[in-house]
């Protein structure tokens, strides 16, 4: 004779919670006690098998019908976790904008002891992050700047030369004349 499974109480597999369940052979209280039993490279290849079964038509059909509910549910969750959500966006945007990972700019960052590599300010002294500085024509990542050096001093500027010659008129005899102050025009009210 078959046990009546409604008043029959198990275990949770993960948490160890008591539930009565709903189902023959269910092993977990919840789905989210189901999904975080299992390791995040065997959630990337559940995930990959389905989309090889469903394809992406699917996915954007479901994006399209629930966009609102999405968009609720990412706003809530960079809501509750800004630290987080603010690496997201910085691996993404490396990984998108030069090609390198999080782990290789904080190399570049080490390599020059976390200082912009033009005026060797620390990079606690900026309000932002410091840029990666690159190559427009080939593409070369050359090392990280503050942003008043990657966007006035470098620029994209690929001649050194400009630089050395500005390097020599800083350095080099000067005239000698002395211009005079200027009187400051005073705003009117």
């Amino acid at each position: 004779m078959r046990k009546n499974r409604k008043s029959q109480k198990s275990k949770c597999e993960k948490c160890a919670k008591e539930y009565t369940p709903k189902r023959y052979a269910q092993k977990y209280c919840s789905d989210t006690c189901r999904w975080n039993s299992i390791s995040p490279e065997k959630r990337r290849e559940k995930r990959k098998r389905w989309l090889k079964r469903n394809g992406v038509q699917y996915i954007q059909e479901y994006n399209k019908k629930n966009k609102e509910r999405l968009l609720e549910v990412n706003y809530s969750w960079r809501k509750n976790n800004p630290e987080a959500s603010k690496l997201t966006a910085r691996r993404s945007l490396l990984k998108r904008l030069y090609g390198i990972t999080l782990e290789q700019y904080d190399a570049i960052l080490e390599k020059q002891d976390h200082k912009c590599a033009v005026c060797k300010r620390h990079k606690d002294e900026f309000n932002k992050s410091l840029a990666v500085d690159h190559d427009h024509k080939t593409g070369e990542i050359r090392g990280a700047l503050c942003t008043h050096c990657n966007r006035t001093i470098i620029g994209r500027n690929r001649d050194p030369e400009i630089f050395k010659n500005a390097f020599e008129y800083l350095s080099g005899p000067f005239t000698g004349w002395i211009a005079p102050k200027q009187k400051r025009k005073r705003k009117k009210k």
